[in-house]
Parts: structure tokens; sequence; C-alpha cells
């Protein structure tokens, strides 16, 4: 916390539930951190998480010694973890095999485990929903955060959900039943642009109830997410987060497409503007490459500027490029309204804390 400070920083975010669906904090609902330590032992995936610790209050308490802000990342859509040639299998999933995601690859439909190494449950089932809004609620209640931010709040990819509870719903909402599934939807079928806004508002719907879970649990935790920043590969992940003014073009779109549009429920965004270029300039300006500052043009202009923007950059990145990250903080610095780091463990071990306190010291025209 000491060099998180001095780097000029002002919040921190920790991820109070791993994509495994385990908590770092002792829960009435979800499983904690520890049975990680317990499964995994002896597998290069194993760690040391002791059983009663509660990480959230540790952080919140010394971020609040430091003057800090706290918020919680909350991966949501994501409740476990395998991995290929270990014996184990982590998480709330793997109790409730039907909360699944189901992805349609190759032609034929199989379970997200069987290509992903976490496992994305769907979030078109009201139990998943009931579920992961019972956590934010608890955590909402138990802890005095500044904010809390959604992570995953999407469906898995373009490829999910394909389930017989999606199907079902799905037919519910337009009111037939789909002759050939999932042809139909999928692709260019001919249900395609309806099943891609009716995704779009299944994320939003329960965007908007967990808004209300959390303010009414605590009335001054700001409510935020996480998303990818490059707008035009929010359609596979079903998460328009632009403003519900903002009206797509794209033949994707139905014409009544921007009413899923999501950004006025959030307090602020955090967007990942995971990209090796940084200006435009570098790219001739071409719309089509993405970059950092053309993330952020595209952001501002489909959000309406409805909520504040937070430009998010991966330390990966920029290993052995402490130049390239002052030029990319900088920028966001002057055309946002806050910078995102991700991760702590990255900027530790390219030791970029002076990098990131400089850059954050000069002054931006």
């Amino acid at each position: 916390m000491t060099r998180i400070k001095a780097s000029g920083a002002d919040t921190v975010v920790l991820s109070v539930k791993d994509v495994s669906g385990l908590v770092l904090y002792p829960s009435r609902i979800a499983p904690h951190m520890s049975l990680w330590s317990e499964l995994a032992k002896g597998t290069p995936q194993a760690c040391n998480f002791p059983a009663g610790f509660d990480a959230v209050k540790d952080v919140l308490e010394t971020g609040r010694r430091f003057g800090l802000k706290v918020y919680a990342g909350f991966p949501v859509f994501t409740e476990g973890t395998l991995r290929a040639g270990a014996d184990y299998r982590i998480g709330p999933v793997f109790l409730h095999p039907d909360w699944e995601t189901v992805i349609y690859r190759s032609e034929k439909m199989q379970k997200i485990s069987s290509s992903y190494p976490f496992v994305f449950v769907n979030p078109v089932i009201k139990e998943v929903q009931d579920y992961e809004l019972s956590l934010l609620r608890e955590i909402a209640e138990k802890y005095a955060l500044d904010g809390i931010c959604l992570d995953y709040c999407r469906f898995a990819d373009f490829n999910a959900d394909f389930s017989p509870a999606s199907r079902q719903a799905f037919e519910q909402y337009i009111g037939c039943r789909v002759a050939v599934w999932p042809d139909d939807v999928f692709g260019g079928g001919i249900w395609r642009t309806k099943w891609l806004k009716w995704r779009s508002q299944v994320i939003r719907d329960f965007a908007e109830k967990a808004k209300v879970t959390v303010t009414k649990a605590r009335q001054k935790c700001a409510f935020s997410a996480y998303y990818g920043g490059w707008y035009r590969h929010h359609w596979g992940m079903g998460v328009n987060w632009a403003s519900n003014e903002f009206r797509p073009t794209s033949s994707l779109a139905s014409s009544d497409y921007h009413q899923t549009g999501m950004a006025e429920i959030y307090d602020c965004m955090m967007l990942g503007y995971y990209f090796d270029r940084i200006t435009r300039a570098e790219v001739n300006d071409n719309p089509n490459l993405p970059t950092v500052e053309g993330a952020m043009d595209m952001a501002y202009w489909v959000t309406r500027k409805k909520t504040p923007l937070i430009g998010g950059l991966y330390m990966l990145m920029y290993k052995n490029k402490p130049e390239r990250l002052k030029q990319a903080i900088k920028l966001i610095r002057h055309k946002g309204q806050g910078v995102m780091l991700f991760d702590l463990y990255w900027i530790e071990r390219y030791n970029y804390w002076d990098v990131i306190r400089d850059a954050w010291a000069d002054k931006v025209k």
C-alpha cells in the first residue's frame, strides 16, 4: 500500500471473487479460497490461502490507513475452474452442472468446460442470477466499500449460450418456436438480430437488478463495471455498454437495439484499452486498427459521455517499455477521467512504481 499511495494512485480494486467462484472472505453463500489450497495441493496451481482469512477486511482496513478508496472487483458469470492434467475441478458450477454454459462450436453443442480453463455459467438462468445477486448483496452489506466493479458480466462469447434454457427463454421472447436450432439464430440466421438484441437485453436487465441490489444494501457504494474497450467487439459478449441514446448502424443491430445500452446504469465504467499501438497517428488514423486513443474516442462517442470512463492498461503489454507506458498513461489522463492499471502483479514484477509516479506527476495538456 505504501508503494501504491506513493505512485499517485487513489483507489485499489480487489477481486473479492475468483473466476473459480471461490471468494476471498468468509461467506455464508460461496466457498472460501482456502478450498483451492486443499484441492490443488501438489499441483503447479497450488496456493496458500489460510482457512477463514478475510482478505477484503484486511485490504479495506489497510487502504483506509493510507487514504485509499477500495473497490471490490466481482467476476459475475464465472463459477469454476479446471486444469488439464490436474485431478481437480473447483467451483460452484460443478455442484450445479445445469448452470454451465453450452457453446456451439464446429457444428456441435458442448459444455464450455470442454475447451475453456474456467467455466462460464449461463446468465439466462434465474437461479444463476439469484446466486450472483445474493453474493453482491452479502458483500455490500458486510463491507463499507467505496464501490463494486462488475467483471465478466457477459456471455462467454459469440458461441454462447445454446442450452435448452436459452432456447426456451428466447422462443418465449419472440413468441414462436425457432424452426432450425441453432442455425436460425447463429451466423446469418433469420433470427440473428433478434437473438443478439435479446442477449444484450439479458445482460442489461441483470445489471439493473445488480445496481438496485448493491444500492439498497449500501447507498453510498459506487456501482461500476469493467468491459473490453473496443466497442466493435461487444456483439459476441452480449454487452452493449453504449448509451441507450446511441443507435448502431451495423447490420447486426435491430432497430431497437439501442434499448440495451447500459452506460446510464453505471456510476463509472472501466474499459480495457489493451492494444499495442497507442495513438491514432501510429496507424495513420485507420479506424479498423485498434489503438488506445482510437478506442477512447469511440468509447466517448458511443456512451455519449453519460458516465465517467476509466481507461485500463494491461501491464504485461508494457514489459521493457516504460516510456510507452508513460505515453499511454498521459494520453488517458488527457482524454479521460482516470487510469486503471492491470494488474498489481505485473507492476511489482517490472518494478514500474517510479514510471507510474512520473507519468502521473507530469503535466498534461
